[in-house]
């Protein structure tokens, strides 16, 4: 079955998702991992939720706190 006409039900089993074109994009800023969902992004990749990751570079000051903080 391909994903054209696929219920959101449907979407849910890899093998249709695997037959569709579209693609599935997750895109977010860098201070989303320091805010606390850091979890669930790792959690959709490697679940394979996910098929385009898109982030930004995070501040130097961000990897300073993650450092020194006990």
């Amino acid at each position: 079955e391909s994903g054209v006409g696929a219920t959101p039900d449907d979407m849910k089993d890899p093998e249709v998702r695997k037959n569709t074109k579209a693609k599935i994009f997750l895109s977010f800023t860098s201070n989303m991992i320091s805010s606390g969902v850091r979890e669930t992004i790792k959690y959709l990749v490697k679940n394979k939720k996910v098929d385009v990751l898109v982030t930004t570079a995070g501040g130097i000051e961000e990897d300073i706190m993650k450092c020194i903080t006990p």
